[in-house]
């Protein structure tokens, strides 16, 4: 530890003078490049020298630029302050202030690719860009500015072993695939074109609560060339129009197999009416419920039959 160097005046004696010059010159000695309490420094060969702290209102440098504080953040910044390394991380990550930088390219750690470019539409030639947020939601939703999204498969959020799809069909048939969803247009005409639906029963919606389950055709609703009803009469069968066309017998386009008879119909009801029988060729004999023919009532005037 260095002695402390009293002060000399003209009252000192020579032996105080010799003790200070001495002091003095021991200090001047011990003067070395590593800054020390209470000791002189000198610079080393290289013109420099290290000290723990350096106090100073202002630095100084060759190029005649100066500085005068140090600061811990970028909030507040001038041409006289030096920032510390914590202060220009944070202003990196954005902590401080967002940084607005000016780059030709940008490369990443551990990627052969580099960017040199932002774009807000994105297209399949920009093999260097980097796509902001808006664009990407575009591309996604098919903004027309964008090129078309092309996926391998897809998926929807269903839960647990929700099923993934590998395509979409523009012409539905018996070669369309599970993992294939159809287009609007597809649908469309498949109901129109070719649609062929099994069904247990269907439930007619202006007709709430009548239930159908089965249809009966013209092979069904009628046996082996009789007229016989084979088909359950309910209401829970509907008949095509042939079997109806067979049944009473009507319509050139009726099954071959039952012969030109026409079907007997044993009573009609009109007007509140019930009629059971034709009279032919006479009015004999004469009920409430036989209905003449016209040929029956010119007979009848002209032969009084």
């Amino acid at each position: 530890m260095s002695q402390t160097i009293q002060l000399l005046e003209k009252s000192n004696t020579f032996s105080d003078w010799l003790v200070t010059l001495t002091r003095i010159t021991n200090r001047l000695n011990s003067a070395n490049s590593e800054a020390s309490t209470n000791e002189l420094i000198q610079f080393d060969a290289t013109g420099s020298f290290s000290a723990n702290v350096v106090s100073a209102n202002v630095y100084s440098f060759d190029n005649s630029h100066t500085v005068n504080s140090v600061y811990t953040t970028f909030i507040s910044n001038n041409d006289f302050s030096i920032p510390t390394t914590s202060s220009i991380l944070k202003l990196l990550q954005g902590q401080d202030i967002n940084l607005s930088l000016k780059v030709e390219s940008i490369d990443f750690t551990g990627v052969s690719d580099s960017a040199n470019s932002v774009t807000n539409t994105i297209k399949s030639d920009s093999l260097h860009s980097l796509a902001t947020a808006n664009s990407v939601k575009k591309y996604i939703e098919g903004d027309p500015s964008s090129d078309v999204l092309k996926v391998n498969a897809f998926s929807f959020e269903l839960g647990t072993g929700s099923p993934i799809f590998y395509g979409v069909e523009k012409t539905l048939s018996a070669a369309s695939r599970e993992d294939h969803l159809p287009t609007a247009k597809s649908v469309v005409d498949y109901v129109k074109n070719g649609l062929e639906i099994k069904v247990i029963e269907m439930e007619m919606v202006n007709s709430p609560g009548t239930v159908i389950r089965k249809v009966a055709n013209s092979k069904s609703f009628l046996g082996g060339g009789e007229y016989l009803l084979t088909a359950p009469i309910d209401d829970e069968t509907l008949l095509t129009s042939k079997a109806i066309a067979n049944w009473i017998g009507g319509g050139d386009d009726r099954d071959e197999t039952l012969g030109d008879s026409i079907r007997p119909i044993e009573r009609i009801n009109l007007s509140g009416n019930t009629f059971t029988g034709i009279a032919n060729f006479d009015f004999a004999p004469i009920n409430t419920q036989l209905v003449p023919t016209t040929r029956a009532i010119e007979k009848h005037f002209e032969e009084g039959n």
